[in-house]
């Protein structure tokens, strides 16, 4: 059985900085999973959420107190789940909107 790596054991910026090299190879798809788990990285460490496998995303925005980051990440995860979930192509200009919005959430969150 393979044993996965508990993405909270990485700082948001290192999720960050893999969606980068992901995009920048043109795996814009893979990069969304890594700006999404900066996000829930982001969100954990400030408390604003409890990260749970188990969880749908749609779970973790339930957590969030209402305001602009809530709005951000609702944004996020309604385009995530398309392109993660229905496997639609995914584009370069899916990912820099998704990025925008990833930034804003783990800058909003306070980064680390």
């Amino acid at each position: 059985e393979t044993t996965r790596v508990d993405p909270r054991e990485r700082a948001p910026e290192a999720h960050l900085d893999d969606a980068a090299l992901l995009a920048g190879d043109g795996r814009f798809r893979d990069a969304l999973r890594s700006l999404y788990l900066a996000t829930l990285v982001a969100l954990e460490r400030r408390r604003l959420i409890t990260f749970d496998p188990s969880r749908t995303n749609w779970h973790y925005l339930c957590q969030l107190p209402p305001d602009e980051r809530r709005e951000d990440f609702s944004r996020f995860t309604r385009l995530f789940d398309h392109k993660w979930y229905g496997e639609e192509t995914t584009t370069l200009g899916d990912y820099r909107e998704c990025r925008a919005l990833a930034d804003r959430i783990v800058t909003a969150s306070g980064g680390v």
